[in-house]
């Protein structure tokens, strides 16, 4: 099979070799080695319609672009090397087919739990590490282009929580909609900064931004599409595999304002 038109292919986007952790499923799971770099024996971005040129400050981004661009399975998802949705049966596994599946029988898009800031906002935790300038251009972006998402951009700006890591599964379909919002909003705002002065963290504005975006998409399309909320399991370093649970599980509903934890 067509590793790229498999029925659900979930992004691992990885810099470096990674021990695949318990439960791992290759028939759902497929590694993606961003950035040009020496092959490692993963699938590599540096092919077809690719972004790979660009990931030094987009980061996983460019996995997610190649998905976008050359996958046509039913559902995609992207997660980390180091960071998996969580089963949450045994939150001590990664989340597996028959669990995927069975989610996404029911629910639209398999998120992280919500990270909350404590009393900080989204915009105040941004411009505390980051250019306030680059934040305002990217309003003014959505202002003057999508400007019936203004709107949950400064929804989210005021939020002191957001779902983290640019993390998702989702119907291809759906997916692929974000993307077209998204890299059309990124790209914009690469051609009007010149990030050349950054230093190597801060050139990582557009995944930095895109975490904040997702959040801005979900909230626009709220009524359209339902959100199930997994835990995360961190698999630390790749030499030693050790792993954090995030102990908490999160379902929201369509039109549920309630947060109900289990």
């Amino acid at each position: 099979m067509n590793r790229l038109n498999q029925h659900i292919n979930i992004f691992i986007a990885t810099h470096k070799v990674f021990r695949a952790p318990a439960a791992f499923n290759s028939q759902i799971y497929t590694p993606i080695q961003v950035g040009i770099k020496p092959n490692m024996g993963y699938l590599s971005e540096n092919q077809l319609d690719n972004i790979a040129h660009k990931n030094t400050w987009f980061y996983e981004l460019t996995a997610l672009y190649f998905l976008w661009k050359n996958v046509k399975s039913e559902y995609a998802g992207l997660v980390h090397y180091r960071r998996f949705f969580a089963s949450k049966f045994n939150q001590s596994k990664i989340l597996d087919r028959s669990e995927m599946e069975l989610i996404l029988s029911i629910y639209d898009i398999i998120l992280p739990k919500k990270f909350t800031m404590g009393n900080i906002t989204v915009k105040d935790q941004y411009i505390k590490h980051h250019y306030l300038k680059d934040w305002d251009l990217t309003r003014k972006i959505i202002a003057e282009y999508q400007s019936d998402y203004l709107e949950a951009f400064d929804k989210i700006s005021r939020q002191t929580s957001l779902f983290p890591y640019n993390m998702f599964i989702s119907k291809k379909e759906i997916s692929d909609e974000y993307c077209e919002w998204l890299f059309g909003i990124l790209f914009n705002l690469e051609s009007l900064i010149d990030i050349s002065y950054y230093d190597q963290y801060q050139q990582r504005i557009f995944v930095f931004l895109a975490e904040r975006l997702f959040n801005v998409w979900l909230w626009k399309n709220n009524d359209r599409f339902t959100h199930y909320c997994l835990p995360l399991q961190n698999s630390g370093s790749s030499q030693n595999n050790e792993r954090i649970i995030t102990q908490s599980t999160v379902y929201y509903k369509k039109g549920q304002k309630n947060i109900i934890r289990v």
